[in-house]
């Protein structure tokens, strides 16, 4: 096992919160006040869920358009102050537009004691990022710092293994995930599943409420190595669930308590890697063509170029799968 982190055992803090739609100001100010909270409490690495400065089902570009900021920028900013004046790390997720490009993103920032660390772009569109933002560009980072290896992705990107085992591959230690889940009672199978097949951390921090007759689910949890829930929010409610992150046991990857298999040492990468591909690329296709078959029934025009919208980014399977090709070649 390499050396750990300056700091290898900390408290950490998921952050359940309902935005409001067209209060950014408000919702940046509610968040900021919990965060503050959370840092008084001893949390050295607090997250906040998915779009949680501006709230998620926007219509379009234009709608959206006010609401986006670059990364740094003015929110990143205001939360960078508190981490600088507690000493801890936060991720803060926001509806970014680059400069140089004038293209949006649904993004996070980890920033640090010392300011900004780095940034993430959501690689995997949901329903309603189609219609106003790209997928992310920047791979699956990680960064080294006082409190472990940092990784992280949003809500959609937790489906795919590939999605968060490249940055396991690279020695992540805790995941941060922003997320806006709906549709099933949270801890959910999927986010379990992901903390116990790559032996890490999983720092979920959901949304809750009714958003544009969206229900979004809760039940923000922090979740260990082995799959375990470590602790959770019972209910629907801005709330802050605590967890105890040890790095040392992130960084060992046996199974239960078997002495000889490991998770990662042990998996044919190379194998894997071409199946998930393979099994990713056919859902992809399948959900897409399931959606236009639909629209086909209804035989109805603007409800088929509706589906197609949402859909669309289904069919962008190539260069996602060369990318998570990539970073797993890296990672190896």
């Amino acid at each position: 096992m390499k050396s750990l982190p300056k700091i290898p055992k900390y408290k950490a803090a998921a952050i359940q919160f309902d935005p409001q739609m067209g209060d950014k100001d408000g919702n940046i100010a509610k968040q900021i006040e919990m965060n503050r909270e959370a840092a008084k409490n001893g949390a050295k690495l607090i997250v906040n869920p998915e779009m949680g400065c501006t709230g998620y089902c926007w219509y379009n570009r234009d709608e959206i358009a006010p609401q986006v900021e670059t990364i740094p920028g003015p929110t990143t900013d205001k939360f960078e102050e508190v981490a600088r004046s507690f000493g801890c790390w936060i991720v803060t997720n926001i509806a970014e537009v680059d400069p140089r490009t004038n293209i949006y993103y649904n993004s996070f920032a980890l920033l640090g004691p010392d300011g900004f660390i780095g940034k993430y772009r959501k690689v995997h569109s949901f329903v309603a990022e189609p219609k106003w933002a790209k997928d992310g560009d920047l791979g699956f980072p990680v960064w080294e710092t006082d409190i472990g290896n940092i990784a992280g992705v949003i809500c959609m990107d937790g489906f795919f293994v590939e999605s968060i085992r490249v940055p396991a591959l690279k020695g992540a230690d805790v995941l941060v995930y922003p997320t806006n889940w709906l549709l099933e009672k949270c801890p959910c199978p999927t986010w379990i599943t992901r903390a116990f097949e790559n032996g890490i951390y999983f720092i979920s921090a959901d949304r809750w409420g009714l958003e544009r007759t969206v229900q979004f689910s809760g039940g923000s949890c922090i979740l260990n190595p082995d799959g375990t829930i470590q602790a959770h929010t019972p209910g629907h409610a801005n709330a802050i669930v605590y967890g105890e992150i040890d790095i040392a046991k992130a960084r060992d990857k046996r199974f239960m308590e078997g002495p000889e298999n490991k998770i990662l040492d042990d998996a044919r990468t190379s194998i894997l890697l071409l199946l998930g591909i393979l099994i990713n690329g056919i859902r992809s296709c399948s959900l897409a063509f399931m959606a236009m078959t639909h629209c086909r029934k209804a035989r109805s025009p603007r409800l088929w170029r509706h589906r197609w919208h949402q859909f669309r980014g289904k069919f962008r399977i190539t260069s996602r799968k060369w990318s998570f090709c990539w970073g797993t070649l890296e990672a190896m």
